[in-house]
């Protein structure tokens, strides 16, 4: 049984380090990488027009009443829950928008 100096002493061979590209394999064809990982959807909703806000009966996006009213989202939906917004319109369960008319008579009623 080796003693521990022994072990010491004795080096692991060193490996070659990976090269940056693959090389060719023996047939003379380049392996195959795994594919990269995908990255989250960078997708943004497409923006709607200020103007659509004069189209009678439009319905306006969340960001589009936003910005139309000068309230962020989050605002809008406390003034939604105090009952102090109009309700909205529910497109599906997650799709809401605000009819034109309705924003238009609360930015008139704001004075």
């Amino acid at each position: 049984m080796p003693t521990a100096a022994q072990t010491r002493k004795t080096a692991t061979p060193r490996t070659k380090p990976q090269a940056l590209h693959p090389t060719p394999n023996a047939a003379g064809t380049k392996p195959t990488r795994p594919a990269p990982a995908r990255k989250a959807s960078t997708k943004k909703t497409p923006e709607q027009p200020v103007t659509v806000l004069g189209v009678p009966g439009a319905l306006l996006m969340p960001r589009t009443t936003s910005v139309v009213t000068g309230l962020s989202i989050p605002t809008l939906y406390r003034k939604l829950a105090a009952k102090e917004f109009p309700e909205p319109v529910r497109i599906g369960a997650r799709c809401t928008r605000w009819r034109s008319d309705d924003v238009r008579a609360w930015l008139a009623a704001q004075g």
